[in-house]
């Protein structure tokens, strides 16, 4: 069985009543779009389109996109080398990428979910 390091679902349930449901994706798909640019995604992303990752680092589609169209909104052992494996383990699964991802985009926001999906805040993260 496939560990999961964190699912736009469990989040879905936690959305403030004005945000639409992809907010609940947006901190993890930047997430997903870091680790692409860094050579952790697994082979599994090109299986079926063997331009889609590079697709993401080229920036046509945002990593919430991505994680939402490709991935079922969740971040898993298969989307992840190795290294990502043990990365996503010791930093999202710890909570500790939560955090900083509220103290670098959110700190004046009503929530984590009201972080806009544009490739500025991902560039202000990363």
């Amino acid at each position: 069985m496939a560990r999961t390091y964190d699912d736009e679902t469990w989040h879905r349930a936690r959305l403030p009543g004005d945000l639409p449901r992809k907010a609940a994706a947006t901190h993890l798909g930047m997430f997903v779009a870091w680790c692409a640019a860094r050579g952790l995604l697994s082979p599994w992303h090109g299986a079926f389109d063997p331009d889609r990752p590079g697709r993401l680092t080229r920036r046509e589609f945002s990593g919430r996109d991505y994680l939402l169209d490709h991935m079922g909104g969740k971040l898993e052992d298969e989307h992840l080398t190795a290294a990502g494996q043990v990365f996503a383990s010791q930093y999202v699964a710890s909570g500790r990428y939560l955090g900083e991802y509220q103290k670098a985009l959110a700190a004046d926001l009503p929530s984590v979910y009201h972080v806009e999906d544009t490739w500025s805040a991902f560039d202000r993260l990363a």
